[in-house]
């Protein structure tokens, strides 16, 4: 829970409490997640992107960058985009799609 007199957007407690330089490398490190999310494919592109899209929003209206959260998803997205680099196959067969073909 946020005390009462925080800035109630991610964007505006980066600036003010880091300065532009902070905020550059916030928004580097966003940049770079979205990134990831859109070098996987099928089911897992759709469920990182929508995670991206919605701690976006949540940004927005809450000061999201202090929580633990927040570092996990972006490291899961790092990791994810990583993966589908250097071995798509293998995270493909991980997300695989179960419709039987008749």
């Amino acid at each position: 829970m946020n005390p009462l007199d925080t800035a109630h957007n991610a964007a505006l407690s980066i600036l003010v409490g880091g300065g532009l330089c902070a905020f550059f490398l916030a928004v580097c490190i966003v940049a770079f997640a979205a990134r990831s999310a859109l070098q996987t494919h099928g089911p897992l592109k759709v469920a990182l992107s929508t995670l991206l899209l919605v701690w976006a929003i949540a940004s927005l209206v809450d000061t999201v960058e202090e929580n633990r959260v927040t570092w996990l998803l972006l490291g899961m997205i790092a990791l994810a985009g990583r993966l589908a680099v250097e071995d798509p196959e293998r995270l493909a067969n991980c997300f695989e799609s179960r419709v039987q073909r008749e």
